[in-house]
């Protein structure tokens, strides 16, 4: 084994229709690791959260990952704004590094 960084998706949104349609879109290409839409608690934002792969599927991840991003842009309004906002994120084993691969 080796050195392990860890890549997650946290999306938000205001518009329910639209969080729930990126959210099917997200279980069609990440099954499991996809959560539920969590209710949010002010300004009817909800979330949800695509957790890590695994070292197995590193590169099938990465992948992914870049699918979805590209999914999101479809949803943004022609100024550029977007009601689906996300953030992919990193973390590693060594405590040590973490940081935002990209958002919007």
């Amino acid at each position: 084994m080796g050195y392990i960084k860890h890549h997650a998706i946290a999306v938000s949104s205001w518009d329910g229709e639209k969080l729930a349609k990126i959210h099917q879109q997200a279980l069609e290409i990440f099954g499991k690791l996809v959560t539920p839409i969590l209710p949010g608690v002010i300004n009817f934002y909800q979330s949800f959260f695509i957790g890590p792969e695994g070292w197995d599927y590193s590169e099938l991840g990465d992948k992914k990952r870049e699918c979805f991003a590209k999914l999101v842009e479809k949803y943004a309004y022609e100024d550029g704004g977007n009601s689906i906002r996300f953030c992919e994120f990193f973390y590693s084993d060594d405590n040590k590094k973490a940081g935002i691969v990209r958002h919007n």
